[in-house]
Parts: structure tokens; sequence; C-alpha cells
């Protein structure tokens, strides 16, 4: 997320925050390789099913209650075959190609986010930073949370040889945004 304006006023006038959602950068990062050779592999989703716009005197009443309705088919990670095999054998396997939620609150640098996966909905909180104009929230799921069992399977099978017999069940989300003033 950009915020497009943010005008500063004196004491007695109201500052607007204007979000884009074409800016809107939601990450994740899945493991793989056993024990200590863990390692990362990472994307994004694409289509995060957002307003065009939000406007408000603050970030945090801008994110409070900012729905989304994530395609999950819209996953890239740079790799063709591996977005391929992510939709087919992972989130193929789910009750619903859509990951949809709500942001609940930003309070005490924690997001707090209602998330619905695969049927079952979550309460997760990320864990926000700030710095140079920089908005980062970042926090991990446990797909298992999620009845995911069959998506882990799946994917760990098709996988098997590329990921040394071993695909983890903890995925790392991160939501970044940008924030400037005028």
């Amino acid at each position: 997320m950009t915020i497009l304006s943010s005008s500063v006023f004196s004491a007695t006038q109201v500052c607007k925050v204007t979000i884009d959602s074409d800016d809107i950068e939601l990450k994740w990062t899945g493991y793989k390789f056993p024990g200590k050779e863990k390692a990362g592999v990472s994307g994004t989703l694409r289509n995060l099913g957002v307003k065009e716009s939000y406007s408000g005197t603050t970030l945090e009443s801008i994110l409070k209650g900012l729905e989304f309705n994530i395609d999950s088919r819209s996953v890239w990670s740079r790799n063709s075959m591996r977005d391929a095999r992510l939709v087919k054998y992972f989130f193929g396997k789910m009750s619903t190609t859509m990951i949809k939620g709500h942001i609940v609150e930003l309070k005490d640098k924690k997001l707090l986010v209602k998330l619905n996966m695969n049927g079952l909905m979550k309460d997760i909180t990320l864990d926000v930073t700030q710095k140079d104009n920089r908005f980062k929230a970042v926090g991990v799921i446990d797909i298992l949370d999620f009845g995911m069992s069959k998506s882990l399977a799946a994917i760990n099978k098709a996988c098997f040889d590329l990921h040394k017999g071993k695909t983890w069940s903890d995925v790392q989300i991160t939501l970044l945004l940008s924030h400037g003033k005028d």
C-alpha cells in the first residue's frame, strides 16, 4: 500500500491519508529442505481483492476493517513452473481458491487480522515496524491450523526431490506499504 497523499496541517486542521490499492504488496515465504538446511521460497499474491482506494485521517483508521478476498491462483514467485505446482497441488487442495479476511486493528505495533483460509477462520497477529516511510507487518502462520494437511502432503509429494523430502507447514506473511507526507 502506498499512501498517496498525506497533508500535515495546523493543530486545528485534519490530516487526510489515502491508500491506493495498486500498491498493496503481500509477500509469502514457504520453506523447504530438512533440518538445518531449511531454506525459504518467496513470492507474492497479486490479486488481493481490495477496494480501489481508502481514505482516512490516520493509517490506523484506514487499516481497521480493510477487507480482502485473495485469489490464491494469483500466486507469483518469478518461476512459472513453481507457480503452476502451487496452484495445482497446494491451493488446489483447499475447499475454495479464495483466501478471505479483514484487518481487525493496528495497535501497539501489532496488526490483528482475521484470516479465512480453507473454510477455517483464525486470528493472526503480525508485528509492525515503521522506518523511513515504510510500513511492514510480518507474521507466521501454520497451514495445518487451517486444515491444510492435504495441501501440504500434495505439494511435498509433487516437489519431493526438489525439496529433499521436506516441505514445512510454516509460512511467513509480509504486508508492505510505503507512505509519504506532503
